[in-house]
């Protein structure tokens, strides 16, 4: 079917209007490796002694040479006389190998593109519009709330692990009697084409993971109606959903879905990405259209597991200041427990499984934080 136009009318796409993600294991997705299946050959915990000593290097050598050597690891543009970013990531980079020293915790920080950057820049690539009146109000506030997040301690953090690690023991055992848990692997990972990046620190920034997101999960529905790949274009949403008539400066999900029902999306083909609302195009083929999407309860992660059975689901989380650092194995951040806390930032789950080694629960985010910011 390579090459033709495909129209994938899928009846029920699940769409989670308000998660609140608490252990979550993030892995880049990469459209031209694809394996059968996520489990049970994943032993995320095998990544962090490796990743600790890549950082302990860093931090031996001389702070400007540190700075060179992530900007060129990173592929971030090299501008290694930038004494802000510079300061900003010698800073980062202290609290990483800090941080990572912890024995408790199950997951590792890394360096990525928002290791220079400071807490505005940062939230710039936080996508969900949220309460706030302003895109400028919006920044601000989310740029606290890491802020805040930043400053938790090794302990704490730990003390936090420990309590979800019990709670999800106590979960697991739970589930091994219910009828509806007895598959605990389930992957779309062979569902979708290329991750998009944002942009970065020196370029514009379109802040448009909503797009993103309600785009990945009408290709991840596509699939699993046609068993076809095809990469649609979140740039239409970004110059045509009414719904989300801020375009770059950020958005909702569930506009975002009632367009597609609407209207369906053109293919990244028709469309390409680039960092920057437009005009919205006067014709554009349809490659793909959904006839329905289905709002979830919140944090109702039995919901949640049931939905993924049928296909990916696209979600609304909080993201916390280590969330944005994330390097490896299942994460846990308290930050995120509490309707109080923000969701700032949407994404699309494939995925959910258990770590071989010890059986941590997790869900598998599509998202991809080492090279830029995706």
């Amino acid at each position: 079917m390579a090459g033709s136009a495909v129209t994938a009318y899928r009846h029920g796409l699940l769409l989670l209007a308000a998660a609140v993600l608490c252990g979550v294991a993030v892995r880049e997705a990469q459209a031209q490796v694809k394996p059968k299946t996520l489990a049970p050959v994943t032993v995320f915990s095998k990544f962090k002694p490796t990743n600790l000593e890549y950082l302990k290097s860093l931090k031996a050598m001389p702070v400007k040479t540190a700075f060179a050597n992530y900007l060129t690891a990173t592929k971030q543009p090299y501008l290694p006389n930038d004494k802000v970013k510079m300061a900003n990531f010698a800073a980062t980079l202290q609290k990483l190998v800090d941080d990572n020293a912890g024995s408790k915790l199950k997951h590792s920080f890394g360096i990525n593109a928002f290791t220079q950057m400071n807490f505005t820049e940062r939230a710039r690539f936080l996508s969900l519009r949220g309460k706030s009146r302003t895109r400028a109000q919006g920044i601000a506030d989310n740029a606290e709330f890491l802020r805040q997040t930043s400053g938790t301690s090794l302990a704490d953090m730990e003390a936090a692990a420990e309590r979800m690690y019990a709670l999800a023991a106590e979960k697991t055992a739970a589930m091994r009697t219910s009828a509806a848990q007895t598959d605990d692997e389930i992957s779309w990972f062979d569902s979708f084409g290329a991750i998009r990046k944002q942009g970065t620190i020196t370029s514009s920034v379109c802040n448009a993971g909503w797009a993103f997101a309600a785009a990945a999960a009408a290709e991840g529905a596509s699939f699993a109606n046609t068993n076809y790949v095809v990469s649609l274009a979140a740039k239409q949403l970004i110059d045509c959903d009414p719904g989300n008539s801020d375009g770059c400066n950020g958005g909702l999900l569930e506009p975002a879905f009632k367009y597609i029902v609407t209207n369906g999306l053109t293919s990244e083909d028709e469309l390409p990405y680039e960092p920057k609302k437009k005009t919205c195009p006067t014709r554009l083929s349809k490659k793909s259209q959904l006839a329905s999407f289905t709002p979830l309860p919140p944090n109702n992660e039995a919901a949640m597991l049931e939905a993924l059975r049928k296909g990916p689901i696209a979600v609304a989380m909080t993201v916390d200041a280590g969330f944005q650092q994330y390097n490896s194995n299942i994460y846990y951040s308290d930050a995120c427990t509490g309707s109080e806390k923000p969701l700032n930032h949407a994404a699309v789950i494939i995925g959910a499984g258990r770590d071989v080694v010890d059986g941590t629960p997790y869900w598998l985010l599509r998202l991809r934080y080492n090279e830029a910011a995706a």
